[in-house]
């Protein structure tokens, strides 16, 4: 059973409850685990140190996703759920499902997309859990397709990682419009990711490989190994790893390099993102919010304004 990753957009020094006794802050590169196995979201720093528990007594956590405000999505395989958390930590919403979720991702507007593994469907939710019914639904799920990886690109696109049969991602407009396959025959697709260039990396589960393909889809070959699951960039261009198939943490510089691991693995991850140049973000103009200050981002890049006056640049 494939599972994947998103991105950590727009958090800046929170502090995370990991226990009734401590307290950790999440930091740039702080990276948080899905570990379905042991039904917990794990958090590390970007060196590897254990920082403790996230959230714990969920049944199957297997995706990940945040929205710009910080707040933490976890998909529970098992539990027909959707559980929203706060930055700290606290429980703020359930959404009990009628169908198996798969991946989820946040929408621009903190719509809640979500996944049905076994159908080909993507259902979305209201930022406060109203059922919006299906925003797309493609052939050649019959039997099953294992939807577990869905990804937005900065523009708002969505690719949808099929795990079976015969391994492919889908690509559905903005408006929920399915455009039909932009790659396939990938032997189990495992995770999805994006580069700075909008190219888009696939993470293969048989081989634990992930695969490169150019912005129309074409394949540019393997990029790195030994590595599974969930995958995310960090702020300078590294590739990081769920990696649950070699039981920890894989990092991969931005060349793909095998920079080693740590901790334990799990099925998704997000990474808290760090300060980027404005050029290293593309398609479409910027946008501001304030979490607990003002901060410019786009897609997965972010950094922080001093005052009212650059929001406008």
């Amino acid at each position: 059973m494939g599972k994947f990753s998103a991105t950590l957009s727009a958090i800046s020094f929170l502090t995370v409850c990991v226990s009734p006794v401590t307290a950790e802050t999440i930091s740039p590169g702080d990276i948080l685990v899905v570990d379905e196995d042991g039904g917990v979201v794990r958090h590390y720093s970007a060196v590897g140190t254990d920082l403790g528990i996230f959230a714990d007594n969920l049944s199957a956590p297997a995706w990940i996703a945040t929205d710009p405000a910080g707040n933490v999505y976890v998909s529970e395989y098992r539990g027909n759920a959707i559980r929203k958390f706060s930055p700290a930590g606290t429980l703020l919403l359930t959404i009990s499902t009628s169908f198996t979720p798969g991946g989820v991702a946040i929408g621009d507007d903190d719509t809640i997309y979500v996944a049905h593994y076994d159908a080909g469907r993507i259902h979305h939710y209201s930022a406060f859990g109203d059922d919006l019914g299906l925003f797309v639904t493609y052939g050649g799920c019959e039997n099953g397709c294992g939807t577990d990886f869905i990804k937005f690109d900065s523009s708002g696109n969505l690719y949808v990682g099929d795990f079976q049969p015969i391994g492919r991602i889908r690509l559905i407009s903005a408006d929920g419009v399915d455009l039909g396959n932009f790659v396939t025959n990938i032997p189990g697709v495992e995770g999805i990711a994006f580069d700075a260039s909008g190219n888009l990396y696939a993470s293969n589960a048989k081989p634990l490989i992930v695969e490169r393909y150019s912005l129309t889809g074409v394949d540019l070959g393997p990029f790195a190994e030994p590595a599974g699951y969930g995958i995310a960039f960090d702020s300078l261009g590294n590739l990081w790893s769920a990696a649950s198939g070699t039981g920890r943490v894989e990092k991969f510089s931005p060349s793909g390099e095998h920079l080693g691991g740590f901790g334990i693995g799990g099925r998704d991850l997000v990474i808290v993102p760090g300060p980027v140049k404005a050029e290293q973000c593309k398609h479409g103009g910027w946008k501001t919010f304030a979490f607990p200050r003002m901060f410019k981002n786009q897609g997965d890049c972010m950094h922080s304004v001093d005052d009212a006056a650059d929001v406008d640049e």
